[in-house]
């Protein structure tokens, strides 16, 4: 598991403030910062799965997205709730389509669908998923939506 911000229980390591931040991203320019020029290295070597993340416009997001249009760089995953409607869908398969991110989405508000996925991804013989649309409401969201 890979933590850029480091972990509540070590203090030392944490970038939970401006200051913190600053720190070890710096202002982006840097190649040379540790943290950017870690992140960089991963994104490019590995394929990731991303759980509990936003996603959003954020400093790691950025460096992802520095990186995203370069073909060595590898698809990625991430688990991700579905929006309400079918035009966040869109917007939301569309920017992280953009950072080469693969959702893998669960029903809106339906939070316990996260272990039931990871459980599904761990079997030595997984059962097949189906899609589901948030609330149950309305045909599924299917990966042409």
């Amino acid at each position: 598991m890979l933590f850029p911000d480091g972990s509540y229980y070590d203090e030392t390591e944490r970038v939970l403030t401006q200051a913190e931040y600053d720190q070890h991203y710096g202002d982006m320019q840097d190649p040379l910062r540790p943290l950017p020029y870690a992140l960089k290295a991963i994104f490019s070597s590995a394929t990731l799965l991303f759980l509990g993340c936003s996603l959003t416009v954020d400093r790691t997001i950025k460096i992802l997205g520095q990186l995203s249009s370069q073909p060595v760089v590898p698809e990625h995953y991430a688990i991700v709730e579905a929006p309400d409607s079918q035009e966040d869908f869109r917007l939301r398969r569309r920017a992280l389509s953009g950072l080469r991110i693969v959702p893998i989405w669960y029903p809106r508000a339906r939070h316990h669908s996260v272990e039931v996925l990871l459980r599904a991804l761990c079997s030595p013989t997984p059962e097949p998923c189906r899609e589901v649309a948030p609330s149950g409401r309305g045909p599924p969201y299917s990966a042409t939506s």
